[in-house]
């Protein structure tokens, strides 16, 4: 089984579920999960219960399942207890689904190596092993030869490897068609084993990069880990058990009219130093992962409105700037003195607490000035001529402060509804700059990059 590309379909199981530290008292019940529900409901319950009394959660729930596959369920809680006075139906919620092993803990779900597809990763990368021609003027050969896998050693303890592989298919009924079609994915490699969250944080930080390149979101639409801990004979050799894993990504969005033409960057364009620039983002992945929480949520979000987007987008410049440009007004010497002569005059303790709480950030700039600096300093490409000027500037601080403060000084000076969308679309080009030149990508580059950029979202 594997994560559904469109999240659409249920994946359904009817099977016999129990505890792990009590596998004699098992209880019928029927798993089902897709986009809006990830829940077991059971023909009965793990407790005895009596009355209003509530059954407990539970870290893991063992099952199998209808075509006799091992299942973990993780992060249980009841949501649901109905029945009769006799007999007590419980419903749980959980986090995440393991298909093919029974973990016994959740300290043991742990894992050596991770294997992500994601839903535009083909269209991302165009290389593949096709060619065909022409023999004897009347046999056509098709061939297939897969390229080589592409591996990145992001550090000593991290490996990343782009993998291709292929199936072949042929219908002997009615068309009489051969298919042979190419699948690629990224298998995460790591020297210690992570938990399924560490593993996470790397995927998501994959994700970003991937998604910073298509110009639009991206996901996970398989997901099998391994571990040494689960193995199988096979032709004589021990060989870790591909564990599917199951999570929510909730109401997926639309990314079905992704192409080359309106892509920021596909792998092809930067395949020369894919791996300078891999190393790098993953080198900046507690700082840019920070900052790639923000700016991507809001393309993952599609559901989000206007006023969310835009604000979202200028804290996500705000806490750029913070994290790789941080200036402030005065040294820290110079502020810690300033301070303590404020507390000094203040008598009231909780006065004196209070108003230095308020002073707390006063040292930072402003958001005027942080956008200032970013757009002076990409000044070759952010030109005044594509409308970054004073006065967008003032149009961007104007209008965030009437979102957060509901300032009606403000209301007037703002973005009007119309309009928003074209300066989340120039702010989304700000933070495009700022990313690529963090990942070590040259002026020339940027230019050209930006520029497409600016086109595909109608900046003229």
């Amino acid at each position: 089984m594997t994560v559904n590309s469109t999240n659409s379909d249920e994946f359904v199981t009817l099977g016999t579920w129990w505890l792990p530290d009590n596998s004699k008292n098992k209880v019928s019940g029927i798993l089902k999960f897709s986009e809006n529900k990830a829940m077991l409901e059971l023909n009965g319950s793990f407790e005895n219960l009596h009355g209003f009394q509530h059954p407990s959660d539970q870290i893991l729930i063992h099952g199998i399942g209808g075509k006799e596959e091992k299942i973990t369920l993780y992060n249980c809680y009841f949501t649901e207890v109905n029945g009769t006075a006799s007999k007590s139906n419980v419903t749980y919620i959980f986090s995440a689904f393991f298909l093919g092993v029974h973990f016994q803990n959740k300290d043991e779900i742990k894992f050596s190596r991770i294997n992500v597809k994601f839903s535009k990763l083909r269209t991302w990368i165009q290389t593949h092993g096709f060619s065909s021609d022409l023999e004897d003027s009347k046999i056509w050969v098709n061939r297939y030869t897969p390229p080589e896998d592409i591996e990145v050693k992001i550090d000593d303890s991290l490996l990343l490897k782009i993998i291709f592989q292929f199936s072949s298919t042929f219908d002997r009924d009615n068309t009489k068609k051969s298919i042979t079609e190419q699948d690629i994915s990224i298998d995460i490699e790591v020297k210690t084993e992570l938990t399924i969250f560490d593993f996470f944080k790397k995927i998501h930080h994959l994700r970003h990069f991937i998604s910073l390149g298509l110009m639009a979101p991206e996901y996970i639409t398989a997901l099998k880990g391994f571990t040494e801990k689960y193995v199988q004979e096979l032709n004589d050799q021990k060989v870790m058990i591909p564990i599917e894993i199951y999570f929510s990504q909730g109401k997926l969005p639309d990314n079905s009219t992704v192409n080359e033409t309106n892509m920021l960057f596909p792998f092809e364009f930067i395949q020369d130093n894919f791996e300078d620039f891999l190393k790098k983002w993953f080198e900046l992945i507690d700082s840019i992962g920070l900052v790639g929480n923000l700016y991507f949520g809001t393309l993952y979000n599609f559901q989000s409105y206007g006023a969310d987007r835009f604000f979202n987008i200028v804290a996500t410049l705000e806490s750029f700037h913070r994290i790789f440009r941080d200036d402030e007004i005065w040294t820290k010497e110079e502020f810690d003195k300033l301070k303590n002569s404020i507390g000094n005059a203040i008598e009231k303790k909780e006065d004196r607490e209070a108003i230095l709480g308020k002073i707390k950030y006063a040292n930072e700039l402003t958001l005027r000035n942080r956008l200032k600096q970013i757009i002076q300093e990409f000044d070759y490409v952010l030109t005044k001529e594509k409308g970054y000027d004073n006065s967008f500037i003032d149009l961007v601080v104007e209008t965030r402060n009437y979102f957060a403060h509901y300032d009606p000084d403000s209301k007037e000076k703002a973005i009007t509804d119309d309009n928003l969308p074209l300066f989340i679309k120039k702010l989304r080009v700000i933070v495009e700059t700022c990313l690529l030149f963090e990942i070590g990508m040259n002026k020339d580059t940027i230019i050209k990059l930006i520029q497409k950029s600016m086109i595909q979202k109608n900046i003229r």
